[in-house]
């Protein structure tokens, strides 16, 4: 009753101008919330462009997205007879240009509902209806007569992605729809373990800066656009894997060796090629600011990839273009756009993470790793590199004639999944039979640990690049020492294994 009678007289006795003060006071708080949540599209990192309209042109966003290429002082074939950027170039099977060509395709399209390749009408690449999309990848190429350096060849076509979220902003007055920039991922060499990716955020550049390594043309992103490539920021994902830039690639020498800072030489804008970006784009200005950009700077003219199929294509150029897939593209995906660049890539990584060996520990056997979550990779935090499942199994005649059937499995640590020698330690448990006779089973199990390096071989560039179609482009052998027990030297021996896979 006290309480009841006590809020009567609250209520009875409340002023009533600090009333209003409060009301006008909460309508100016609810008011901002409701800008900033209007205004929020605008805050994502990376925003490349705000609309109303649901259908948006596909080369327009092209030209809006398109990254500037920045290449090695000594590149080679940079310049023509008129020290003008000549590179990259037209395809052959394409009308030469007037100044270097980059051309875009549309990769993945991400939707929630089921979407149908033909419903979507994306033929002839013309637009997107950003109204049934979550989001897209959009990838550049960039076509090379020649290279130099080790594996040397005729044509040579490189790549970079991005991808797109497409987030939807109901009333707000900037516009819609948004299409954000999520993550870069810059290719190199066509190996998934070697691609340069970084996730977006406020630190990144716009346009896109895409280092291109000298002789080679692999890519290598450059998310600051300092032209100096920084691990660990210019790339953020497999750091360890991750190829850089490496403009030393034409003296063949660490071909797959640790990234060194001293590999990539110091880009100036004499040899960074900027895109075709017009007054009226989102960041027009910062080439200003930061380049000092003016009209008189080399950029490049941007084409839709040809769809080699419906071309005639020179038969040493068709595998190139194949590669590229521009008859499978675009590929209606049902979900969110994920962070891996291209939809499949984490599959297929941890598909070719899968490894068969042969294994000598004291007897014939064989030796297989697995990712550690089976189908994922996963990076060891801190350190980087990588965690496997290694078993193996097989029978152990030993040299006091005791017979054992022998299982094993070890959670493995290595470095990387790709460098030409890399240390490994593991531990887990063995299975073994300890009775001696023959026909009679007494299973016991124990402690094991392993330590050695593994030296793998890329054989893509090598005459026996033909392995490359049974799995996997990496063949190697494991070299190392185990300890069965935790007493120091008890069971302990050499093994070795031989086979194929990144592990």
């Amino acid at each position: 009753m006290k309480n009841g009678l006590m809020l009567q007289y609250i209520i009875d006795h409340f002023d009533k101008f600090q009333m209003k003060k409060i009301l006008l006071i909460l309508s100016a708080i609810l008011s901002l919330l409701a800008y900033q949540s209007h205004a929020q599209s605008d805050q994502y990192a990376g925003t490349i462009l705000q609309t109303n309209n649901p259908i948006i042109n596909l080369a327009d966003l092209a030209r809006k997205t398109a990254p500037m290429l920045w290449f090695s002082p000594d590149e080679p074939y940079l310049y023509d007879e008129n020290k003008e950027i000549r590179i990259p170039m037209a395809l052959p099977v394409d009308e030469p240009g007037n100044k270097p060509v980059v051309y875009y395709k549309l990769t993945y399209v991400y939707s929630m509902d089921r979407i149908d390749k033909e419903e979507l009408d994306y033929s002839l690449q013309e637009v997107l209806h950003l109204d049934i999309l979550n989001g897209f990848d959009l990838n550049f190429y960039y076509y090379f007569d020649k290279e130099t350096g080790v594996g040397s060849h005729k044509h040579d076509i490189e790549s970079m992605s991005i991808q797109f979220n497409v987030i939807q902003n109901d009333g707000c007055p900037e516009g819609k729809y948004s299409i954000v920039a999520q993550l870069v991922v810059a290719h190199a060499h066509g190996l998934l373990w070697y691609q340069n990716v970084f996730m977006v955020d406020e630190q990144t550049f716009f346009p896109l800066s895409i280092m291109i390594g000298e002789g080679k043309h692999a890519s290598c992103t450059d998310k600051n656009a300092d032209g100096v490539y920084t691990p660990g920021f210019d790339v953020s994902e497999n750091v360890n894997d991750a190829w850089g830039v490496r403009d030393i690639e034409t003296s063949g020498r660490l071909f797959t060796g640790q990234y060194q800072a001293w590999m990539t030489k110091k880009r100036t804008k004499k040899s960074l090629l900027f895109p075709p970006i017009a007054r009226e784009d989102r960041y027009y200005d910062n080439l200003i600011d930061e380049f000092e950009f003016d009209e008189d700077d080399p950029t490049y003219e941007l084409r839709a990839y040809p769809n080699y199929l419906e071309i005639d294509v020179p038969e040493d150029l068709v595998r190139f273009m194949k590669d590229k897939k521009p008859h499978d593209w675009p590929k209606p995906v049902r979900g969110k756009a994920d962070h891996t660049g291209q939809r499949n890539s984490q599959t297929v990584a941890s598909y070719k993470a899968i490894s068969f060996a042969y294994r000598w520990d004291n007897s014939n056997g064989i030796s297989i790793t697995l990712p550690l979550l089976l189908f994922k990779n996963v990076e060891a935090p801190m350190t980087g590199g990588w965690l496997y499942h290694k078993i193996y199994f097989g029978n152990e005649d030993a040299f006091d004639g005791r017979y054992e059937n022998i299982f094993g499995h070890q959670i493995v640590h290595t470095p990387s999944a790709s460098r030409w020698l890399d240390p490994y330690i593991g531990m887990g448990y063995e299975i073994f039979d300890k009775n001696d006779e023959r026909g009679v089973t007494d299973y016991s199990g124990t402690f094991v640990s392993e330590i050695g390096f593994k030296l793998r071989v890329n054989v893509s560039h090598t005459p026996l690049k033909f392995l490359k179609y049974l799995g996997t482009s990496f063949w190697g052998v494991r070299m190392g020492w185990k300890n069965v027990g935790f007493d120091i030297f008890k069971q302990s021996g050499f093994v070795i294994e031989l086979g194929a896979g990144v592990f």
